[in-house]
């Protein structure tokens, strides 16, 4: 579908029986690239209204399979949820036959991604674009504890029933494989590590009062910050489940992203500060210091064995991802493992499996694929001239 034909589609997406039709007019192309799973569009509106504002974004996926429908439903859902209403983009209307929504005009990508602000030379508001996207993390999930079942009714009756293809729906799979890759690398695996293992999966399968409406793509390439506010978009992939799936961002989850870089640990230890204060509010057991580190952990390892997982494929040669490479990610997620569980005095058996693999891979491997270079905004100097991920 062209640009014209976008437009066209999007136009008729909004006309309503009580307000007549809508006409809108292609003014800039956001996102469109080779290989791109969507086309971004921002379209003006021909006559502004009330239920029309004069500037909108037009979403339009590139292939089929469900991800306008996962959207649909989670931000109709979240519109209705008053303290979250504010973190995402208003939908205005969609056509689930041709694959896009009309959203909210968020604001200038190359001004307002967290992943170009990582990428700049202000590590103050690099610091706090962090914090305020961990915070909203927070208020996001907090706010929809105990409300699963009015997503699902939404959900249900837009027909949005496929999983993606996204990691998030395989780390059950990913931490049966873990304990084989670590030792394919020759590191000790022991009973108490499987049995960690075991446990992690278990929490992530049953996460009891840590239910809520995750994003499950949390990335610095899917939040706007300005004037201090977050904004969050792209929630194809939200869906009930364990909170901490996102909440981990803080810690090790960051590491799965195109945007991939090193956060010193101090400002790490901050934005998890900030996403407990908020998922507190909704979430009481995220209190309780013992249930809080489980599950954080828990997640934690499912993110590090989604990591580990991608080990076959770079155990002759590196392969770049984004902004660095799977060997640069895969050590740097058994660090962080490493020392989470050491701030949290728990999942020691892991840790230790973590600290001989990190150790034997490091032997193995050319010191560079060991090293995640940090984020240009906490590097002294500045950023490089190494560029941002496509489509941005």
């Amino acid at each position: 579908m062209n640009h014209a034909a976008i437009v066209a589609a999007a136009s008729t997406a909004l006309a309503a029986p009580a307000t007549g039709p809508v006409a809108l007019r292609l003014s800039d192309v956001v996102v469109d690239y080779p290989g791109a799973a969507c086309v971004i569009l921002r379209c003006a509106s021909v006559a502004p209204s009330a239920r029309v504002p004069p500037s909108v974004v037009v979403k339009r996926w590139n292939t089929p399979g469900g991800h306008v429908r996962h959207e649909w439903a989670a931000l109709e859902f979240l519109g209705g949820v008053p303290a979250a209403q504010a973190l995402v983009p208003r939908l205005y209307g969609g056509d689930a036959e041709a694959e896009l929504l009309v959203l909210e005009d968020l604001g200038d990508p190359a001004e307002q991604l967290l992943g170009n602000l990582l990428t700049g030379d202000d590590p103050q508001r690099a610091e706090a674009a962090l914090v305020a996207f961990n915070a909203a993390l927070g208020r996001l999930h907090g706010a929809t504890v105990g409300r699963a079942e009015e997503h699902r009714r939404i959900r249900d009756r837009r027909g949005a029933h496929a999983r993606s293809r996204h990691a998030i729906h395989r780390l059950d799979e990913a931490l049966g494989a873990l304990p084989g890759l670590m030792t394919g690398t020759g590191a000790r695996v022991s009973r108490a590590l499987e049995r960690e293992v075991q446990a992690a999966a278990a929490a992530i399968r049953a996460p009891g009062p840590f239910l809520a409406l995750t994003h499950g793509d949390a990335t610095p390439g899917n939040a706007f910050y300005a004037d201090g506010r977050v904004r969050l978009f792209d929630l194809e992939t939200a869906s009930f489940r364990h909170a901490l799936l996102d909440g981990a961002f803080a810690r090790l989850r960051y590491l799965y992203s195109v945007w991939a870089r090193r956060v010193p640990d101090a400002v790490q230890r901050r934005t998890l500060e900030a996403y407990r204060r908020e998922l507190v509010r909704g979430c009481p057991a995220a209190a309780d210091d013992p249930s809080f580190a489980h599950a954080l952990l828990a997640c934690s390892a499912g993110w590090l064995a989604a990591l580990c997982a991608h080990l076959p494929s770079v155990t002759d040669e590196d392969k770049r991802f984004g902004r660095s490479t799977w060997r640069q990610r895969i050590v740097a997620g058994l660090d962080h493992f490493v020392a989470l569980a050491a701030d949290l005095g728990a999942f020691t058996a892991l840790a230790d499996g973590c600290t001989d693999m990190a150790h034997r891979l490091r032997l193995r491997w050319p010191t560079g694929d060991c090293a995640l270079p940090s984020y240009e905004a906490f590097t002294e100097g500045g950023p490089s001239p190494a560029g941002r991920p496509n489509g941005w």
